[in-house]
């Protein structure tokens, strides 16, 4: 029970963090540009951040409500939690190796793509109280 609540907790974080990086990237993409001195000069780079950060990370934040509210999608939610904050941990580090340290905010954004990793694989490894014991 405290870990289905604590599952339920971890995807309603991670939506909200996702819904709020969502609606910044899909109505105002300078705004998630800035931080990372990157350029938007023509449409197809505005389109593309509007899309990934935009779409993507709303649709991102629906799936873990989804998870959070119905439990038959739960352990799901939090696959996809892992694995895509992890994917985000894993290009971070790839980059700091090969291009390079980040700024401060590229940092702050990998020790929270960092927690939302562990917690998920933490919740998905972690023993299920509905599970048959061996």
């Amino acid at each position: 029970m405290l870990r289905e609540r604590l599952n339920q907790l971890a995807l309603i974080a991670a939506a909200v963090v996702f819904a709020w990086v969502g609606l910044v990237g899909l109505f105002a993409p300078m705004t998630i540009a800035a931080p990372i001195a990157m350029a938007l000069q023509a449409s197809s780079a505005v389109n593309e951040v509007r899309a990934n950060y935009g779409g993507m990370h709303l649709g991102m934040a629906a799936l873990f409500v989804v998870g959070a509210v119905s439990k038959p999608f739960r352990r799901c939610a939090t696959v996809v939690l892992t694995v895509f904050t992890g994917g985000l941990v894993l290009g971070r580090l790839v980059s700091i190796v090969v291009d390079g340290l980040p700024n401060r905010f590229v940092f702050q954004l990998l020790v929270a793509e960092t927690a939302g990793a562990v917690a998920g694989a933490t919740l998905w490894l972690a023993p299920r109280s509905d599970a048959p014991s061996s």
